[in-house]
């Protein structure tokens, strides 16, 4: 069990290092897929065990999750390809199979968040409760480590010398995007 619990924890806690460790191994491509199937699968899980996953009574559960599969498969891609061109537009040095593994071991490591995130989704519709409090300071945690691992494994992938600033940098362009896609997509006032 500690063979398999070590590198999720030092994914958590030592995300550059961690991700380091992977990309030396070269696990090649069936290894990569296999990491993006198992997180999907741990997801998919703990949405099952611990919340009924919205519309899947509509369309039935398994049409529902190979639906749910092949979005996380795309997300997968753009990840990768935008971790692959964006960190070479700022100097990274990473290759488009290392962005790839580095986005599958950064899913890998922080499905394993699921299970946290998931009641911290439930317990937001409890207004005026203690929970929704701890809910909200719950969801900010889980965001607040995905951000860190990803800019890790961002800053492992193109040798960027400082995590920081890889985080800040992912920071700024997640808050610019997302005014971008609000005045694209805002109606007219």
């Amino acid at each position: 069990m500690t063979a398999y619990l070590a590198p999720i924890l030092e994914g958590l806690r030592a995300p550059r290092r961690s991700t380091e460790r992977v990309l030396s191994t070269d696990p090649g491509l069936e290894a990569t897929l296999g990491l993006v199937l198992v997180a999907y699968l741990v997801q998919a899980l703990v949405s099952v065990a611990l919340a009924n996953p919205r519309g899947a009574g509509e369309v039935g559960i398994v049409p529902w999750h190979i639906s749910g599969l092949f979005t996380h498969a795309l997300l997968f891609l753009l990840l990768s390809g935008l971790v692959f061109g964006v960190g070479r537009l700022f100097g990274g040095t990473g290759t488009l199979d290392r962005s790839i593994t580095a986005v599958a071991w950064y899913s890998y490591v922080t499905s394993w968040l699921s299970p946290l995130g998931v009641v911290a989704f439930l317990g937001l519709g409890e207004e005026g409760n203690a929970w929704e409090l701890l809910s909200l300071v719950l969801l900010i945690g889980v965001a607040g480590i995905g951000v860190v691992v990803f800019a890790g494994a961002v800053a492992a992938v193109h040798g960027f010398r400082s995590v920081r600033m890889v985080l800040a940098t992912t920071l700024g362009l997640a808050l610019g995007a997302s005014v971008l896609i609000s005045l694209v997509v805002s109606p007219p006032g």
